[in-house]
């Protein structure tokens, strides 16, 4: 034995643990065709239900299975304080009772053990049968005495079971220490200090370092006997223990070797069978606390079982346009949570759920998503929200029309309403004002111009005597101002505005000359205006 230590387990009341099933129970008789039809006469099965009784429906869900092999010549309801346990649990249990007499072929019961594993896990999927889609792919393999030897006969040279949980193995004929050599899945075996019917030494020890497992947990249970695995009902093997087991002792109460031994393999069950990952961490931490209370008598720990990891979710990439919130939805695995983040490991949960609206964006941002599945969490995947900016549209003058930038479509404003019926790149102005477009590009983006400042081309009364005296010069023009000449230049006004329509420079005329501030070479538009009068014309500027 490589690490020996001593502990008591603390009792605990069996009736305080919550149950969350009923216990339904049916009696079959399943035939092993590949064993000359060899009947698993009057198998009892005891199964999670809504209503609790003989031949009721399972509950819905699917559920792992134990098989359990019993003891010699010991009845299979002496184990009912494992099935009362598990099966409220979420368990299906299935006791076989062959070979029950006092000349039972070991080979035989190991492959009943093997083959009811298998049988309902067909059954899972035989629609008339009372266990179609009820039976989770994942079974364990369990025995005290006889049975317990019979497991590593079941599991050897094949994967049928997930894990193996034996209680006071006997060697067996044939010997389950070689059958052992072939045994790969994950083992528990439980022994008893105080065992003399099957000693530890003699029997578990050498079946365990027989294993090719590669996880495997010696544990021996101070004060532990051998009939005592079971809870009542096993008159035979406490006589058998009370002939020779003198100098044996103390042992510690029935009720409580039951505990004990539930108390050690419901983590380890919970972890194979139901895949949750935090019931490992369980089941160590109960191992160190009866270590840490010298409660047990020698244990060997060897391996650790790689952590089940769950299917990353399914999770689509969304694209955004800018300043809105995206809505990321993770689907898959069913029943699953969701933990989302803002980085690729560690860090704290953003949100938690299917659906995670983000924050209003305004750049390409990833996130990214896990699943947690029976407390075991996947790989995280990443998720990049694509964050699109429609691009300012100009707005420019051609002789009076407006024209908008490209885009996909268009609606035009004046003085910031909506002009109806103006869906066009190109608009003809009808009365002054700021004019200003709002485009929609093709990623369903929209944005906004600037507003240009436009004046219609409008005249009084007096239309024919302005214009015939109205004189811009030079245009072209290489300098810095230009000349205007008109009829009467009082109080007149002007603007100068470039081609997007913003204005660069206002005033009045002044002894008609308009002096050019900064105005780079280009086209611009010049606008004269004043209470009877205005007019918009172009110059350039060389």
């Amino acid at each position: 034995m490589k690490e020996l230590f001593v502990f008591v387990v603390s009792f605990i009341n069996l009736g305080l643990l919550a149950q969350s099933f009923q216990i339904g129970h049916r009696t079959t008789s399943p035939v092993d065709s590949s064993r000359n039809n060899r009947v698993i006469q009057d198998t009892e099965i005891y199964y999670p239900a809504n209503t609790a009784g003989d031949n009721v429906p399972v509950a819905n869900g699917q559920f792992p299975v134990i098989v359990f092999g019993h003891g010699f010549t010991i009845r299979w309801d002496a184990y009912n304080y494992l099935w009362e346990y598990f099966v409220p649990r979420g368990y299906i249990c299935i006791f076989p009772r062959t070979e029950g007499n006092i000349s039972p072929n070991h080979a035989n019961f190991g492959g009943d053990l093997k083959f009811l594993a298998q049988w309902i896990q067909q059954q899972n999927t035989i629609a008339s049968s009372p266990f179609y889609g009820k039976v989770k792919n994942k079974s364990a393999v369990m025995g005290h005495s006889m049975g317990g030897g019979s497991t590593y006969l079941a599991a050897s040279g094949n994967n049928v079971f997930t894990t193996i949980v034996s209680l006071a193995a006997a060697e067996t004929n044939p010997s389950a220490k070689s059958a052992a050599k072939q045994v790969t899945c994950p083992v528990l075996s439980i022994a008893g200090e105080e065992d003399c019917v099957t000693p530890p030494n003699q029997h578990q020890i050498p079946i365990f370092d027989s294993l090719a497992s590669t996880v495997k947990y010696y544990i021996e249970l101070k004060g532990a006997s051998h009939c005592n695995f079971t809870s009542s009902g096993a008159l035979t093997c406490f006589s058998a223990e009370g002939l020779s087991c003198s100098g044996y002792g103390p042992f510690i109460s029935r009720q409580e070797q039951n505990t004990r031994t539930i108390r050690v393999a419901e983590h380890w069950l919970e972890f194979f069978l139901k895949e949750r990952c935090a019931s490992w961490q369980q089941f160590k931490d109960t191992l160190q606390a009866y270590i840490t209370n010298q409660n047990i008598t020698a244990h060997q720990q060897i391996g650790n079982p790689s952590m089940f990891q769950p299917a990353q979710p399914t999770v689509n990439p969304v694209s955004i346009c800018a300043g809105n919130s995206a809505i990321l939805n993770a689907t898959d695995p069913a029943n699953a949570t969701f933990l989302w983040y803002s980085q690729a490991n560690g860090g704290t949960p953003i949100f938690t759920g299917n659906s995670y609206s983000t924050p209003n964006l305004n750049n390409n941002t990833t996130y990214y998503v896990e699943t947690v599945l029976n407390t075991c969490t996947s790989s995280r995947k990443s998720v990049t929200v694509t964050v699109h900016s429609a691009q300012t549209p100009t707005i420019t003058l051609n002789g009076n029309i407006l024209q908008a930038s490209s885009a996909v479509s268009y609606q035009w404003f004046l003085n910031g309403n909506p002009i109806p019926g103006a869906t066009q790149q190109t608009y003809t102005p009808t009365q002054n004002g700021n004019y200003t477009v709002q485009i929609t590009d093709a990623n369903g983006c929209t944005a906004t111009s600037a507003p240009f400042n436009y004046t219609t081309t409008s005249f009084s009364t007096n239309l024919t005597e302005h214009t015939e005296h109205l004189v811009i010069y030079p245009n072209p023009t290489q300098g810095d101002v230009l000349y205007v000449n008109s009829l009467n230049n009082n109080n007149l006004k002007f603007q100068i505005v470039d081609l997007q329509g913003r204005i660069l420079q206002a005033g009045l005329v002044n002894n008609d000359i308009i002096k050019l501030e900064d105005i780079v070479e280009g086209i611009y538009i010049i606008k004269l205006f004043k209470k009877d009068f205005s007019y918009v014309g172009k110059f350039i500027k060389n």
